[in-house]
């Protein structure tokens, strides 16, 4: 899995993690706080994650899911955009700060200016100052 290394660690809340712990280089999953047990669940989410739409291929509506990781304790500029397959943003669903943490929303296949978009590809974007992704969705009537 690649090179391994010895990492001390603090985790979001401030807790010291668990002295020894291994993983592997830039990977701190799996740890344990030594302070709560809870820690790691209470802390949030440990990367950024922007997971598939459900349901996809979707009519009417659609759900995008995503993460904010806990290793940026601070509220994060996050913006959620949707842009058709030649690239041009249709749709924006957030543009604003938020907390480290999961978060789910919806889009109901329409534009900007809340009219319908056609049958079609869509591309779903998370963007923080410090990542971004991109999911394809299928827009079907």
């Amino acid at each position: 899995m690649g090179e391994q290394r010895q990492h001390l660690l603090v985790s979001a809340c401030g807790c010291k993690l668990q002295r020894g712990a291994r993983f592997p280089s830039g990977n701190f999953g799996g740890t344990e706080c030594i302070e709560h047990a809870r820690c790691q669940s209470a802390a949030g989410p440990a990367s950024y994650e922007l997971q598939q739409n459900y349901p996809n291929p979707f009519n009417p509506e659609t759900t995008v899911k995503f993460s904010l990781a806990a290793q940026h304790k601070s509220d994060q500029n996050v913006k959620v955009l949707v842009f058709n397959a030649l690239g041009q943003q249709v749709r924006e669903l957030y543009n604003g700060t938020l907390q480290p943490g999961t978060y789910e929303m919806k889009w109901d296949g329409r534009n900007q200016s809340g009219e319908l978009l056609g049958s079609g590809t869509y591309f779903a974007m998370l963007q923080t100052g410090f990542f971004r992704e991109t999911r394809k969705m299928l827009l079907i009537k």
